[in-house]
């Protein structure tokens, strides 16, 4: 029996259950590699989606003379706070903002550094 199995198999390759079980094994192989391919893909689709332009949140004039203050020749090319700041919601505008302020004076060592704020100056001086 055993012997006409192996004949059989001989003479069909495809009926070895063998090979059955290495075609299976590549199929899903396959099948993965193809998903984690797209997943990738519709992650980076996702990402790019949530990225806004400058120019909604400035304008195209923002835009030009923010690249002459930065002197640099395209969006892409400005600091990362200014993609993080378009990219956020409206909520959050300041906080990253505040964060990235921050940050910088740490930089730079100066902790004490106060950010003065229009309004308040406004109301002084209308109390004058």
């Amino acid at each position: 029996m055993l012997h006409r199995c192996r004949i059989v198999e001989h003479d069909f390759p495809l009926l070895n259950s063998n090979h059955l079980v290495v075609q299976q094994n590549q199929i899903a192989g396959i099948l993965i590699t193809d998903n984690c391919q797209n997943q990738e893909l519709a992650d980076v689709c996702r990402a790019e989606s949530k990225v806004k332009p400058l120019s909604l949140l400035i304008g195209e004039r923002g835009v030009s003379i923010l690249l002459r203050i930065c002197n640099v020749v395209s969006e892409e090319d400005l600091p990362p706070f200014w993609r993080e700041f378009a990219s956020a919601p409206k909520a959050q505008q300041l906080a990253v903002l505040q964060f990235t302020l921050d940050e910088k004076k740490q930089d730079v060592g100066f902790l004490q550094i106060q950010c003065i704020d229009a309004s308040k100056q406004k109301e002084e001086k209308e109390c004058e």
